[in-house]
């Protein structure tokens, strides 16, 4: 009855335009037979730039402040290429992050592409290549150097966590792997006063999954790791910095049957502060988050095939939630991330059915403006 009722008030059904300006949008772009998602995405001068995949290629599509689309580019090789994040270098360059599968190789390696805000391309870099290796994440640095994070094959069908720091021109500074458990992975990562704060998941040697934190040196040396963020299995997958602490985001198995939303703060010392799981269907798994204009934080999600936004306090305690479901066609809406723009709205990517899809809503989670 409590799913039904949240439904019912959280639908997205009306048309902004019917309201004069309009500051908030949805869309889908379709492509006939090819699957898109919309991964990752920027705000530069009142505009917008999401990257993904369309089809084989990663996709690249820069929008207005109404959601109109300015332009789109393709680039890639030959099978399933991707772009999963987008950081800024300059007003007018960027770096986009990825995997590719370049001409004349089988494998695929990290792949970094530097456009102008036009969409030009400015520069190719790739980056392993010995197996197959992928970038989750850009993040820039105060010194305006890059970490590239994410994974790297170092025997089949075994990950082990993957880290690069390079310059401005792609070049390497240094490079580390991390072994962790049979099989893991870097999903995102913050600065801090002396070293970065770094997040994967890994698999146990009976596949159970389970979420790590770390803290690394300026030059690539682990101070300090915890392997289980949880007893139980969970996972990890997006990190900001609050203030002296951190926000995870993820999910959680307490009863080996569901996964459940799970949010987690921890201090410098990676000492629980503060937690809390939210239970709506049988998968539900945080992806994303991000600080309000109110300071709070805003954490999106997917439960099944409904995308899923939430609004805490800074004790953890839920404050709104809202819901993007298809309620036409019920077609599967996938959430990959958000930001806050601006003008204090939110810009959420990801996928509708097999479409690239963002949809902009205001400071509440509502589509209406």
């Amino acid at each position: 009855m409590k799913f039904y009722l949240l439904l019912f008030i959280s639908l997205f059904i009306f048309n902004s335009n019917l309201f004069g300006e309009k500051r908030c949008f949805e869309k889908s772009l379709i492509f006939k037979y090819r699957f898109s998602v919309a991964n990752d995405l920027i705000e530069i001068d009142n505009n917008y730039i999401i990257v993904g995949t369309r089809g084989e290629n990663g996709y690249i599509v820069k929008i207005d402040n109404r959601g109109e689309v300015l332009y789109q580019i393709s680039l890639g090789y030959k099978f399933f290429d991707e772009f999963n994040s987008i950081v800024k270098i300059n007003k007018r360059e960027f770096f986009v992050a990825g995997d590719t599968i370049p001409k004349n190789r089988n494998d695929s390696q990290g792949w970094l592409v530097k456009i102008d805000k036009e969409g030009e391309v400015l520069k190719r870099f790739y980056y392993g290549g010995e197996d197959f290796d992928k970038f989750n994440k850009i993040v820039k640095l105060k010194d305006n150097n890059y970490l590239l994070l994410g994974y790297s094959y170092q025997k089949v069908s075994r990950r082990v966590s993957w880290i690069l720091k390079i310059n401005q021109n792609g070049e390497k500074i240094f490079e580390k792997k991390i072994e962790i458990g049979e099989d893991s992975e870097i999903k995102g990562g913050v600065e801090v006063e002396n070293g970065y704060i770094l997040i994967g998941n890994y698999f146990s040697k009976n596949r159970e999954i389970f979420g790590w934190i770390a803290k690394i040196d300026k030059n690539g040396n682990i101070i300090k790791i915890d392997k289980k963020i949880s007893k139980y299995p969970n996972r990890v997958n997006a990190i900001i910095k609050k203030s002296e602490n951190f926000i995870l985001t993820g999910s959680i198995n307490y009863s080996k049957k569901n996964w459940d939303l799970y949010i987690l703060s921890i201090d410098k010392k990676f000492k629980k502060v503060w937690d809390n799981s939210f239970d709506l269907l049988e998968k539900d798994e945080g992806v994303g988050l991000v600080k309000s204009l109110s300071n709070d934080i805003v954490v999106i999600a997917n439960s099944n095939n409904i995308g899923w936004i939430i609004k805490i306090f800074n004790n953890g305690l839920k404050l709104w939630e809202k819901f993007f479901i298809d309620v036409v066609f019920n077609r599967e809406i996938v959430i990959k991330n958000i930001i806050r723009t601006e003008d204090n709205s939110f810009l959420i990517v990801g996928r509708k059915d097999n479409n690239f899809w963002f949809i902009k809503v205001d400071e509440n989670g509502i589509l209406l403006d």
